[in-house]
């Protein structure tokens, strides 16, 4: 499936900084990173994962910081290296929203489980 190497760079650090700006008030900013096929992970995978989280939020200053969970995925959930088939994003936002609901509280009256 090839090679998934990713940075921050500063043009995205710069969106970061004016979508933040721009951000309305009182509705709460949750970000993350999506998950990459197993077999496109560098052995470092996690650990570049994590420090570019830390940079992108130091430029969001997210209220919520997605930051446990899975950052590689098999293969088999993958339609190509950067899409989730259909069974992949069915398992993954049934993950994304369990997280959710621990990490907000009375979440339960607005999040559910995706339709499939």
């Amino acid at each position: 499936l090839g090679n998934n190497e990713v940075r921050l760079g500063e043009k995205m650090a710069n969106e970061a900084i004016a979508l933040r700006a721009n951000w309305p008030s009182g509705i709460r900013l949750a970000i993350g990173l999506a998950p990459v096929p197993a077999s496109c992970a560098a052995r470092d995978h996690a650990a570049q994962a994590v420090e570019i989280l830390r940079a992108w939020n130091q430029h969001m200053k997210a209220d919520i910081v997605l930051d446990q969970l899975p950052l590689v995925l098999p293969d088999v959930l993958f339609a190509d290296r950067r899409h989730l088939n259909q069974t992949g994003r069915t398992e993954y936002t049934a993950t994304v929203l369990r997280w959710l609901a621990t990490e907000i509280p009375n979440s339960g009256r607005y999040v559910t489980e995706p339709a499939n």
